[in-house]
């Protein structure tokens, strides 16, 4: 059996009864069975999270509680390179255009503004992975 593709979720994890209506439930309706999704929403949990699953994909939500973001980026592409980040953008800007290059300076794969389009989403995702099929 082919191994899941890992993506981190810089949130709460959701309860059963909410999943359906998360990121995580929209991509399992469309593409079941390929991504383990791992949770957890504080910069510790997050980076320790980064170097035990090393996961391909995080899913990052700008703002988080307490913590400075961009240099969470920082942090995250020192302790595994590889990884596509992919932020999403919780807030409004006064230059969203400037906000949106700082993350891509400090090498995110991609980053997204509401609303979030999830077909948009998951062929970023595949593209970010150079998959050839799911």
């Amino acid at each position: 059996m082919k191994e899941k593709i890992k993506v981190l979720v810089t949130d709460k994890k959701p309860k059963i009864t909410e999943v359906e209506m998360t990121l995580e439930g929209i991509i399992e309706s469309d593409i079941p069975g390929v991504y383990e999704f791992i949770y957890t929403d504080d910069e510790k949990g997050i980076l320790k999270s980064v170097e035990i699953y090393q996961p391909e994909i995080i899913h990052l939500s700008v703002p988080l509680a307490k913590i400075d973001c961009l240099r969470l980026v920082k942090k995250i592409k020192q302790v595994h390179p590889a990884v596509a980040i992919f932020v999403f953008f919780l807030m409004e800007f006064d230059d969203e255009q400037e906000e949106i290059d700082k993350y891509m300076s400090q090498g995110v794969y991609k980053c997204y503004l509401e609303p979030l389009h999830t077909d948009a989403l998951i062929h970023d995702m595949y593209v970010a992975l150079n998959l050839e099929s799911l």
